[in-house]
């Protein structure tokens, strides 16, 4: 059987700005530029015990800031907010939809709170899209 020949196309064009553009960009990220955040009311990941009730998603320990629907204008965010979101929203969501990746969406995950755990996570859920 033929393959889809949009597929080696679009698999090229990931892989190529994965491998040369965006993960190169994380390498060395330490756990204070992780958590850095550009404002004090900036959304970010935080550990469950420091959490207001009903402002949050996740299992914890670790939770990202959330609420629904989100204020306005939309709050700035950290890197371990974004980091967060693709992990759960992007690679989790569509692995576990379409690659038989475990079930995650942004309230069934457990957010990591270190920048290591955090690209951990990040490449696994690269991984496995870039498999599929």
């Amino acid at each position: 059987m033929e393959q889809n020949p949009w597929r080696a196309s679009l698999l090229s064009q990931l892989v190529w700005h994965w491998d040369n553009q965006l993960r190169p960009r994380l390498e060395g990220l330490a756990d204070d530029e992780y958590l850095w955040r550009p404002e004090p009311d900036a959304w970010t990941v935080r550990h469950v015990d420091d959490a207001e009730p009903g402002t949050t998603l996740g299992l914890g320990p670790g939770v990202i800031d959330f609420t629904f629907p989100p204020t306005e204008p939309a709050p700035l965010t950290t890197i371990a907010w974004r980091l967060g979101h693709v992990i759960a929203g992007v690679f989790g969501e569509r692995n576990a939809r379409y690659f038989d990746g475990p079930a995650m969406d942004h309230r069934n995950m457990a957010y990591p709170l270190t920048a290591d755990a955090a690209l951990a996570m990040l490449d696994e859920g690269q991984a496995r899209w870039r498999a599929g």
